[in-house]
């Protein structure tokens, strides 16, 4: 059985092609530590479900300090990089949180943002 030692940081995969908050197609997660079941049952609604996440040939990444509702600021910068240097998303972008926010104002806060790339022919 998966114990709260087993988990890895907060992950979340972003399926949306574009960003609207009334129609975002994301998943949440752990990465684990360690090995665990295929599925742990949280109640009649939920069932979580393990799974890999595919390897990525090449990413952009980039760590955002400071608040969780401000990240779309560091999307922008990231993406201003990539436009200069002629990359273009390939998938499915990734967000870690590796610090959560460690005060009221969720300030603080440490996310990873990971995209999926290839360079534009």
């Amino acid at each position: 059985m998966v114990g709260r030692n087993s988990l890895g940081h907060i992950t979340i995969i972003i399926h949306s092609p574009m960003y609207d908050p009334q129609a975002l197609d994301v998943e949440v997660g752990y990465l684990l530590t360690q090995k665990g079941p295929q599925s742990v049952e949280r109640s009649e609604e939920w069932l979580l479900t393990m799974r890999t996440l595919p390897a990525i040939e090449t990413m952009a990444t980039l760590a955002h300090v400071g608040r969780v509702s401000d990240s779309h600021r560091s999307y922008g910068a990231l993406a201003t990089w990539m436009e200069h240097y002629g990359w273009q998303i390939s998938g499915a972008g990734r967000d870690i949180l590796l610090q959560l926010p460690q005060s009221e104002e969720q300030d603080e806060a440490v996310i990873e943002i990971q995209l999926p790339v290839t360079i534009d022919a």
